[in-house]
């Protein structure tokens, strides 16, 4: 969620810096009369500054009243998906409020720094001038930025591709976006280039719309671009994302079935746990060896240095038959020495040595200490205590989890003799089957939570290149007034718009593509280096379900934005 929330930013940044740039280049005569009636450069950015952070106070003012309700119709349409509460509901909290104006405001400000720069170049004499002078398609500010990028991207390739996929898809990721930040950057290079090339390609069957559209994107480089930021950042972003996280899911679970001996998963209900019985499944016909896993509630708590407390989760299990059922992964000390007060701690979130100060549910203090720092496990935690020998304080277990290794027999064959050993609430499934399932139930909160996040993008992304093109237009009055009468309709100039339009998305596609091939061979790298069978899966239908939303809304963009832009202009 925290990566996902700086991606969001991100993307806004880039895509309000944009919008940004497109209105301070539609006012460069306004901001030059202003400069030729005496107007200093820096009056001239403060207002700029001025206008920008009234009216991001005011939107994210309105943003954060409107994130209660549309909060509330989120949670009621997923909350099947995260097993939410009925209780759980959204509320008017004013700190977060706070929060979320300051962000805003923030995210504008930062946004608006390099247009405020652009001011500062507005010359007087551009006033006195008809036309727009040709800009520079690449700024120093641009070379900066996609060099860090694209150096950020090529250095990631020098990490070693064996580390675990649950870490390495986190770098891919990383790699993914610094690609993205590249592009983005270096877009003026390749959009134009390109566009003229498509745009001269469909010369004879529209040639007068095809010769404005490939005139304007010679011209105007860096606005040509600027179009295609957003289109780019609408599909590249979920297919990044997308990509990496369903590689996520499919790598874990053949890394967790290439690891487990067991051949069935057992599962008690909670109003069935009472206490641990590490040796309640010793003697079952077929059963050549099982190890049970119990999960407290939030009763424990870890006491910090500062006196304050958070919730800490226990998984109680047999250590040693741990290793009978699954290839258990130790990063640091001796899992055998996990005995009474000396535990386990879960993906070197603590390590050995470490003094751990726990208050129990009877809010008695308990002191621990970590003896081992094992990773991987099927059933995650923060500390790993022995059953037989820690004491639980008499917290309640709010589940019971069996990994059970049998001489062959199938999950039919033992299931009844399990459910009768631990009661005929307990579910029985295979390790395939239940790995299957958490796969699947992660991909569906993980593809909830990218579409909300992604929503929001999605619409700014919409409204930027609708601002885009009305913005292009009016500064393109005097070029279109000339070929009005030089004989073309407005036909010619909507057809040169919905060109030049469509063949930058189609770029900023296929340049998206390229980010998906580079975030896919990378997570295949590592499939291949830490022994994951198969190929890593690309959501196919969810990317292209995305693409075909965002191309129609980028086609609704372009005709909406269009038709305001001729009807405000009045062509004649």
């Amino acid at each position: 969620g925290g990566f996902l929330a700086a991606v969001s930013v991100l993307v806004s940044i880039s895509l309000i810096a944009s919008m940004i740039a497109f209105v301070v280049g539609g006012r460069r005569r306004e901001l030059a009369l202003l400069r030729l009636s005496g107007a200093r450069p820096g009056q001239l950015i403060a207002m700029a500054v001025g206008e920008v952070a009234l009216l991001s106070l005011v939107a994210g003012l309105v943003g954060c009243l409107a994130a209660v309700p549309v909060g509330r119709g989120y949670m009621a349409l997923f909350r099947n998906n995260f097993s939410l509460p009925e209780s759980l509901t959204v509320n008017l909290h004013l700190p977060a409020l706070l929060g979320g104006m300051l962000l805003t405001v923030g995210v504008a400000m930062v946004s608006a720094l390099n247009p405020a720069r652009r001011i500062a170049g507005v010359k007087p004499i551009e006033a006195l001038s008809e036309g727009s002078s040709r800009l520079k398609p690449m700024t120093p500010a641009r070379w900066i930025l996609g060099t860090i990028g694209a150096v950020g991207a090529l250095a990631l390739f020098l990490a070693p591709p064996t580390l675990p996929p649950e870490g390495f898809v986190w770098l891919a990721l990383g790699q993914g976006v610094l690609a993205l930040i590249a592009m983005v950057q270096f877009a003026p290079l390749v959009v134009g280039p390109i566009t003229r090339l498509l745009c001269r390609a469909l010369a004879p069957a529209a040639p007068g719309a095809s010769a404005l559209a490939q005139g304007h994107a010679s011209w105007n480089a860096a606005r040509t671009a600027s179009l295609a930021n957003p289109a780019l950042l609408l599909v590249a972003v979920p297919t990044i994302c997308f990509v990496t996280f369903t590689g996520l899911g499919h790598g874990f679970e053949q890394s967790l079935l290439a690891r487990l001996d067991a051949t069935v998963i057992a599962h008690e209900a909670a109003a069935a746990v009472t206490t641990p019985d590490p040796s309640a499944l010793d003697g079952v016909p077929h059963v050549r060896a099982a190890v049970g896993f119990w999960r407290t509630d939030e009763g424990w708590e870890q006491l910090e240095e500062d006196g304050t407390t958070s919730g800490i989760n226990l998984v109680a299990t047999d250590v040693a038959d741990l290793p009978s059922v699954m290839d258990v992964q130790v990063r640091a000390g001796d899992l055998a020495a996990v005995r009474g007060l000396s535990v386990a701690s879960m993906s070197e979130v603590l390590p050995v040595g470490t003094a751990v100060h726990l208050v129990d549910p009877q809010g008695r203090p308990v002191e621990a200490t970590v003896v081992a720092v094992v990773d991987s496990m099927p059933i995650s935690s923060n500390l790993i205590v022995d059953a037989a020998t820690f004491d639980l304080g008499g917290a309640p277990l709010n589940s019971r989890t069996w990994l059970v290794a049998t001489d062959g027999a199938s999950a039919e064959q033992i299931s009844p003799a399990l459910t009768g050993r631990l009661g005929a609430d307990t579910r029985v499934e295979t390790v395939e089957a239940w790995s299957e399932a958490m796969r699947v139930a992660s991909d569906r909160q993980t593809l909830t939570a990218l579409l909300i996040i992604l929503g929001g993008s999605s619409l700014l992304a919409t409204l930027a290149i609708g601002v885009s093109i009305v913005t292009s237009l009016r500064e393109r009055r005097g070029e279109f007034t000339l070929v009005r009468r030089a004989g073309a309709g407005e036909g010619d100039v909507l057809g040169a718009t919905l060109l030049e339009s469509v063949t930058v998305v189609l770029v900023a596609g296929a340049l998206a593509v390229a980010l998906l091939g580079l975030v896919w061979a990378r997570i295949w790298q590592n499939f291949v280096a830490t022994g994951v069978p198969g190929l890593p899966p690309v959501p196919w239908w969810i990317l292209g379900s995305f693409a075909a939303v965002g191309l129609a809304m980028t086609l609704l963009a372009t005709l909406g934005g269009t038709a305001w832009a001729l009807r405000s202009i009045r062509l004649r």
